[in-house]
Order: structure tokens, then C-alpha cells, then sequence
């Protein structure tokens, strides 16, 4: 292969790989306090919260967090097993209906991981005795602006065709963290307050027009001097770094599902896709989104996207 064709191929890598960073930056905050090994006392902490229960021992928590599932190269946010239950975790700042869905696939994947490793059930999976296997629970945490209930229920069948008969049934609970949401639960959690105060703190200094260093310094000294602030002293780069790479996507997808995506589509079939996406992109930048937004968002190179403004 041509090096120049190497080239362009780490460029396209590189390229899709910022654009899930900006996608996802406050998820993997959520993991970064949540979801991570040395940190388990907040994982416990947040699901003694929701749950009712007085876990003790940390050391009880087994995260088997998915980085990678095989089905649409997705990946989930945070899943542990404690006690008889596997529990996902899932932090979303936009709404999806696809979220039962989602997790069906990620609890398919951890199941199916559990037989491969364990010979004793792979043995059993075709016998007459029954294979038992930890009780599924999820739970969606949600901080996006669409929705405003505290809390709601999503159910899988919403997404068949035939809801009425579906033979397969599978909820999940959406819980508002957003600052000033669900009192009772984050007085329960706080970890989870003190996270939802920084997500909110961080926000309204950039809000202001502070950069997002100063912002993540200042929003980690409101906090009160606990778990997550120690967390976020000792993570204060990787903090810093995921809010500097802040994608605002609901904006994105107004201006291009909304604004755009009807006329791109019929300057497409008029004029090909090229000019469908110049049109498209014109409309972005109509809505005053930037050129390296509409450039990422429209696969169209910057200089292009300068030159339609």
C-alpha cells in the first residue's frame, strides 16, 4: 500500500477517534469517578443510594465493565457484579429511545462472557440442570436538557413492532442527575452530588467565558472536601482535557438534522451527495456553529467548509 494512502488512513482513524472523545467527554468523567477500580467506595456509595442497600465492603464490587462489545463496536459505561445482581451503569447527556435496546446488548455480552470463562456453566449451558446466573439491573443517569422528569421508565417492547406479544421483557431506569434534580437521592449520594455540582459548576463558568482549565480548578474548589473532590485533584489534567474537547451536540444535531439534513438530502438527489453536503453545511453555519464542527459533521474538509461561509 502507498504510504500516502497509510497516511490518509491514520488521519481518517485519528479524525473519528476525537470526534467519540467531544462525543462522549462527560461520560467518561462519569467512569473516571464511577467506574474505575481504585475508586470503588463511590461505585458502592452510589448503588447503596438507588437501591436501598447498606454494602460495607467495597472489595465485594467485580467491575466487568464492557470497553469494547463485539456487536457495533459499542461499549458500556460501568457494569459490576455485587452480591446476586450485575448491575449496568449507563451516563448519557442526550436522550435515546434505543436504551433498553442497547443494554440488551451489553448484558448479552457479559453473560455470554460469564459462560466462556466459567467451565462449570459452559458444561452445563445443554443439560437438564439449570444454570443460574446474577440478576440484571439498569440504570441510565441522565444530564442532557431534553428531558425533564426526574425519573422514567423505558421499556424494550417500545421498540417492536408487535408490542403486545413480545415474549421478551426488559426495563430500565432513567434517573435526572442533573444539579438540582432528585434531592432526595443525591442527600443519600455524595458522590454522586458532588459530581452532579461540578458537571453544573464547570458549565456555568464556561458559560461566562472562562477557559476550561480555570473553570475545572474553580468548580473542584466549591466542592466540599470529600471523595470525588480527591478524585478530581488527582485527575485534574484528565478532567481539564475532557471538557477542553467539549462537543456540544445539541446544538449539532438541531442545526443538522433539523435545519439541514432535509435540504442536504434534496440537494443530494439533485445534485449529488457532494453538493447535498455543501448545503447541509451551509446550514450549519447559517445556525453560527463552527467550521470545525461542520467540518467533522460533514466529512467535509475545513478549507471547503471556509470557503461556503
Amino acid at each position: 500500500m502507498p504510504e500516502n494512502e497509510n497516511n490518509v488512513d491514520v488521519e481518517v482513524q485519528e479524525e473519528k477517534k476525537n470526534k467519540e472523545i467531544k462525543r462522549d467527554y462527560k461520560d467518561r468523567l462519569f467512569k473516571l469517578v464511577f467506574g474505575r477500580e481504585e475508586y470503588k467506595a463511590a461505585t458502592l456509595d452510589l448503588y447503596n443510594a438507588i437501591t436501598g442497600s447498606s454494602f460495607t465492603e467495597e472489595d465485594d464490587i467485580v467491575i466487568n465493565t464492557i470497553e469494547e462489545a463485539v456487536f457495533l463496536s459499542m461499549h458500556n459505561d460501568v457494569s459490576f457484579l455485587l452480591g446476586d445482581t450485575l448491575n449496568l451503569y449507563e451516563h448519557q447527556s442526550t436522550y435515546s429511545p434505543n436504551f433498553p435496546m442497547r443494554m440488551l446488548l451489553y448484558v448479552s455480552q457479559l453473560y455470554s462472557k460469564m459462560i466462556e470463562t466459567d467451565s462449570n456453566k459452559k458444561g452445563r449451558m445443554y443439560t437438564h440442570s439449570r444454570v443460574m446466573f446474577p440478576t440484571p439491573k439498569f440504570y441510565v443517569f441522565y444530564n442532557g436538557k431534553e428531558i425533564k422528569a426526574e425519573e422514567r421508565i423505558l421499556e424494550i417492547t417500545d421498540s417492536f413492532l408487535d408490542q403486545e406479544n413480545s415474549d421478551l421483557k426488559l426495563s430500565v431506569r432513567m434517573i435526572n442527575i442533573n444539579y438540582g434534580n432528585n434531592r432526595e437521592l443525591m442527600e443519600r449520594c455524595t458522590c454522586l452530588c458532588d459530581y452532579s455540582k461540578f458537571v453544573h459548576d464547570v458549565a456555568e463558568y464556561k458559560g461566562e467565558g472562562i477557559g476550561a482549565q480555570e473553570a475545572v480548578t474553580n468548580a473542584i474548589g466549591l466542592l466540599p472536601e470529600g471523595l470525588v473532590k480527591s478524585i478530581l485533584n488527582a485527575h485534574k489534567a484528565e478532567a481539564t482535557e475532557m471538557f477542553l474537547t467539549e462537543y456540544d451536540e445539541d446544538v449539532v444535531h438541531e442545526a443538522f438534522y433539523n435545519v439541514g439534513l432535509e435540504e442536504g438530502i434534496a440537494k443530494g438527489k439533485a445534485a449529488g451527495i457532494a453538493e447535498g453536503r455543501a448545503e447541509t453545511a451551509r446550514a450549519m453555519l447559517a445556525e453560527g456553529l463552527s467550521e470545525d464542527i461542520v467540518s467533522k459533521c460533514t466529512s467535509l474538509p475545513v478549507e471547503e467548509v471556509r470557503k461556503l461561509k
